[in-house]
């Protein structure tokens, strides 16, 4: 038996919401008797899906009713419906404020015939109000509770939360309140009426965006599928698709480090508002990032190609004594700000910004040198007991050897930084390029095999550019070719021969090699 088995509701909804609620109490077994308008029935009828000439909308809020049509503005019409009241448990209806009252089936005249009938109406805004007699989808209704606000991302527009969620909250609430009024009816006699708005059921579930707003004056803003202070939550874009993850207590995060056997999160990431704060920025920075490569990228292929147009001859080497392209940029501002504007004081800041990224940079770049002297090659490999005096120390001794090698390299007239930046490229590139190709693709490679392809692209590099071996030539000006070409294949030769004619890899990093490559999707 059901609980609901006896109930008898008649039932004026149509649509959604009402219907929705009607539908949850006809499967738990009250007979729900449907009341359509004649030769129109139910706009749910005409919503898609629709086979057969069914439509599914229809079906799936309105299983288990009974139905029938008649035009309740006549007199026959009336008597069916006073007849069916007269016994019944329950009128539900869902029609605009007013609506009821113009057929002559208000509360107070369905209560003279059925005196503890439980009247539930159901619309928009409700029964009172200033906007009591106004229409509301759940669309605007979703906007006006603030739903749409708190769905989507803080960069984004507001979102509508997917399917109609006014309508089913409201009509679960419906639900509710005639079940309640079911009780109360059986411990008193009496009948109600009950008053559900769709608005009022969708700022009842804002969670803690209206109480943040009481007791701060804030307004919180849109996180998208992420909640404060719950990190990670969210969904994650991944090679095969997304991957959904959620962390909501310190344990599960915890266990999600283990099961990832990432436990050097834990550390870095200790409780959820460092997490939660840090995917924020993380989100943030990415945007700015992309967003300034692009600018500066656009930039600097602009002044280029105007550079390139504006000061032919006098640049690129076409006029006897013209400067070098590399200084384009200096060479622009010059002839703008001294021969066209006559504003040195902003050719100047332009001059300023341009020392200042030389410093930035020239900085960066000995720090790097010298934290990777210090603390991974001196204190992981040469001496892991080394204090931190030492490996300051150490670090100081790299910071003044770099900076002289640069002055050096720097002072020599012939020097390039194209050339230079060219070079480096070359190096890295014949040095570690056919190292990690190998390591990807071919599981013979080994650690002499490795060692060897490093050093023979980088000495290759070296020898091709930098030594006179050709009537006072270098190979790379006789040859024409560039470095890299030459110093990859040479490396790449090194690893296969070093290789095979050295020890094969353990078999438990073949066999791991090879369960990566048969991994299937």
């Amino acid at each position: 038996m059901k609980p609901l088995e006896g109930v008898k509701i008649i039932d004026f909804t149509q649509a959604h919401a009402g219907s929705a609620a009607t539908m949850l109490l006809s499967d738990f077994g009250a007979e729900v008797i449907k009341i359509e308008r004649k030769g129109v029935g139910d706009l749910a009828r005409y919503w898609e899906p629709i086979q057969n000439e069914q439509s599914g909308y229809y079906v799936y809020l309105n299983r288990g009713k009974k139905s029938i049509s008649l035009n309740a503005s006549t007199k026959e019409g009336k008597e069916i419906l006073f007849k069916l009241i007269k016994d019944a448990d329950v009128v539900c209806e869902n029609f605009k404020y007013g609506s009821m009252e113009r057929m002559g089936l208000s509360y107070e005249t369905i209560k003279e015939i059925n005196p503890s009938i439980i009247y539930a109406s159901l619309n928009g805004f409700g029964q009172y109000g200033c906007m009591k007699n106004a229409i509301g989808l759940d669309l605007q209704l979703q906007a006006m509770s603030g739903m749409m606000d708190r769905t989507g991302f803080a960069d984004g527009s507001p979102v509508k939360a997917g399917p109609a969620l006014g309508d089913h909250i409201s009509g679960q609430y419906l639900a509710l309140a005639i079940n309640l009024a079911l009780v109360h009816r059986k411990k008193t006699g009496e009948g109600q009426t009950i008053d559900i708005a769709i608005l009022d059921a969708l700022f009842s579930v804002l969670e803690t965006a209206q109480v943040t707003y009481d007791m701060t004056g804030s307004v919180p803003e849109r996180s998208g599928n992420g909640v404060p202070f719950f990190a990670p939550y969210d969904a994650y874009k991944t090679k095969d698709g997304y991957v959904v993850i959620g962390v909501s207590t310190q344990q599960q995060w915890e266990n999600l480090c283990d099961v990832l056997d990432a436990k050097q999160l834990l550390e870095k990431y200790p409780n959820a508002t460092i997490r939660w704060e840090n995917e924020k920025e993380l989100k943030k920075s990415s945007a700015i990032a992309i967003t300034w490569v692009a600018i500066s990228l656009s930039l600097a292929v602009i002044i280029g190609l105007v550079g390139r147009a504006f000061l032919m001859p006098e640049i690129l080497g076409e006029t006897a004594g013209a400067a070098s392209a590399e200084s384009v940029f200096v060479e622009m501002i010059k002839k703008v700000f001294m021969e066209y504007l006559p504003l040195p004081f902003i050719g100047g800041l332009f001059l300023c910004g341009i020392l200042a990224a030389i410093m930035s940079t020239a900085d960066s770049q000995l720090l790097v040198c010298s934290s990777s002297v210090s603390a991974d090659i001196y204190k992981d490999i040469l001496n892991p007991k080394a204090s931190d005096k030492a490996v300051l120390k150490i670090g100081r001794i790299t910071t003044v050897a770099v900076a002289v090698l640069a002055i050096f390299i720097a002072w020599n007239p012939e020097s390039s930084v194209m050339d230079l930046v060219s070079n480096a490229w070359a190096g890295l590139g014949a040095a570690f390029g056919p190292l990690v190709i190998m390591s990807l693709f071919w599981k013979r490679a080994n650690l002499p095999g490795a060692i060897a392809g490093l050093i023979s692209g980088a000495a290759t590099v070296i020898i091709w550019d930098y030594i006179p071996l050709v009537g006072g030539q270098t190979l790379g000006k006789a040859t024409g070719l560039y470095s890299l070409l030459v110093g990859f294949i040479i490396s790449l030769l090194f690893i296969i021969v070093v290789s095979l004619l050295t020890k094969a890899p353990e078999q438990t990093i073949l066999d791991e090699f090879d369960a990566y490559k048969n991994f299937k999707e």
